[in-house]
């Protein structure tokens, strides 16, 4: 942030929005040198979870290359290919992106979310967490016809990146006439209905955000989060609160997963 204040870099050049690659450990050590970029950041839980995926990869890709050497060698007999057994299905591939929205004492919104993504993910895939209107989208409140919005989004990356999902719903909720009914248009126009998305069956993605609005010395403030997956965590506390409510929200029984959405809200502060 300081850096960016500073204005241009030599010969006019503007500061790049993202790094990747062996750029951004560069650029660490040249903003501090004390900082040991040769650390392990590696958690044992990360390690174990990726070599657990990682060898059950490898089995399938072995069985599937066995049934393919018995076709060559049989060709009377009629094999599937690639076919998934119960032993191999899992239940704990979890997305686990971390989203958070605040609102401080002096009305300042703020937005972060952290992607982790599964497991195996493609190497050099840049996701939703460092592309901008994607992953998060934060504007403080500056009238009566513009309210602050807060948003921080979760799914599957490609979905949100190809929506600019946040940017997306900040722009509907700040346009209509309540968060409840703003969430519920991004959802419905810009992520199911999205051009963007319109070759594909399912669309996964979740949504928390927060509308600040003011009437002269009154204010308002809104909690709505929706979802087309099966399931999302939700957590969220106030001054008044004692401690956080923590729940899991759910799709209805009869609603399909990535083909509707399901929306609820909590009035916060008034």
């Amino acid at each position: 942030m300081e850096k960016q204040k500073q204005g241009n870099l030599s010969l006019g050049r503007i500061p790049p929005s993202i790094l990747v690659g062996g750029r951004v450990e560069k650029w660490i050590l040249e903003n501090d040198p004390h900082i040991n970029t040769s650390c392990n950041l590696i958690t044992d839980e990360s390690k174990r979870m990726f070599l657990k995926y990682k060898r059950r990869l490898e089995v399938h890709e072995e069985r599937v290359n066995n049934k393919r050497r018995k076709i060559h060698q049989n060709k009377d007999k009629q094999e599937k290919i690639g076919e998934t057994e119960e032993e191999y299905s899992d239940q704990s591939f979890i997305q686990d992106t971390v989203g958070a929205i605040a609102m401080d004492t002096s009305g300042n919104l703020a937005a972060a979310v952290s992607s982790g993504g599964i497991s195996l993910k493609q190497p050099g895939r840049l996701g939703p967490a460092a592309t901008y209107g994607s992953g998060c989208w934060a504007y403080n409140w500056s009238s009566d016809i513009k309210p602050g919005v807060a948003i921080a989004t979760s799914g599957s990356g490609e979905h949100l990146m190809k929506t600019l999902f946040s940017k997306e719903c900040a722009s509907c909720i700040q346009n209509m006439d309540s968060g409840s009914l703003g969430l519920s248009l991004a959802f419905k126009d810009h992520f199911l209905e999205s051009e963007f998305l319109k070759h594909l069956d399912c669309k996964f993605g979740g949504a928390i955000a927060l509308r600040q609005d003011k009437y002269n010395d009154k204010q308002s403030v809104e909690l709505i989060w929706g979802h087309t997956t099966d399931s999302m965590c939700i957590g969220f506390m106030s001054l008044s609160d004692k401690k956080p409510k923590v729940f899991l929200s759910r799709l209805p029984p009869q609603s399909i997963p990535g083909k509707s959405f399901t929306m609820e809200g909590r009035q916060i502060y008034k």
